[in-house]
């Protein structure tokens, strides 16, 4: 894909994903999608993804992304630095942590997406890896 098609998709994941986390995972990755937040979990499937975004929603339903850099690491690959603000439920506490996201961009959907943040401010939410 072209550097801009790759950038297209990226903001297309964040607008999906601050406004319909559910859409974004149907609409921009395939069915053998493969997720790692490096130290937290590892997804393989749709349900499961779909899962985990509905608790990071209990969590955080306010919760916005925002990407702060985005470089080109080849024809197919993005590597995307970030940020998220949101009002965590339990204690009411405005937080932001930042996260960066390597994605492998095939066919117009992001085929491998490797992610890291701090996983401490997001209480609660993941299975394991």
């Amino acid at each position: 894909m072209s550097q801009q098609a790759n950038e297209a998709m990226a903001e297309r994941l964040i607008h999906l994903y601050n406004t319909d986390v559910h859409a974004m995972i149907d609409q921009c990755y395939p069915d053998d999608l493969r997720i790692k937040v490096n130290g937290v979990l590892a997804i393989t499937d749709r349900d499961k993804f779909h899962k985990v975004e509905s608790e990071v929603l209990v969590i955080a339903p306010d919760r916005q992304a925002a990407i702060t850099r985005l470089l080109h690491t080849g024809d197919d690959t993005v590597t995307v630095e970030g940020t998220c603000t949101f009002t965590d439920t339990e204690s009411g506490s405005t937080r932001r942590t930042y996260w960066c996201s390597i994605w492998t961009i095939t066919d117009d959907l992001v085929t491998s997406d490797s992610t890291y943040l701090d996983a401490s401010v997001w209480t609660g939410v993941g299975s394991g890896e």
